[in-house]
């Protein structure tokens, strides 16, 4: 899938490393981590696909679904009162171009998400690097 990403991001872009990380990071589960709804990407990963979270009002179990701006993510009603949902949430973990609502345990993809290079655990080039053979 990341090869996929890359290619992809190659092919339609100017500039490909924008391109490919506001494509990872736009991804459903990861939106999920990163509102604080889950303490890992693993559990985020997990909760979309057993269905507690919405897109929209309607439930989306594909964690590779590309959550556009202005659509809201929340957690499914049945599911508000689960134990995954009873931690408090780091509100100053939550990137800008996201805003949540801690009380409907929901979030807003207010903007295209913004990377900053220098945040990056990895090297960016190397990726591309790899997947170009």
């Amino acid at each position: 899938q990341l090869s996929r990403y890359v290619a992809e991001s190659v092919e339609k872009s100017t500039n490909p490393s924008h391109a490919l990380m506001v494509r990872l990071e736009s991804r459903l589960d990861n939106v999920v981590y990163r509102l604080g709804l889950a303490k890992t990407r693993r559990l985020a990963r997990q909760m979309v696909s057993h269905g507690h979270i919405t897109v929209n009002g309607r439930k989306v179990t594909i964690p590779s679904y590309q959550v556009a701006p202005h659509q809201e993510v929340g957690v499914r009603t049945g599911s508000k009162n689960s134990v995954l949902f009873q931690t408090p949430r780091d509100a100053e973990r939550i990137p800008v171009w996201l805003a949540f609502d801690g009380s409907a345990l929901s979030g807003t993809v207010s903007a295209t998400p913004s990377y900053n290079a220098h945040e990056l655990l990895f090297d960016l080039e190397q990726v591309f690097e790899y997947y170009s053979r």
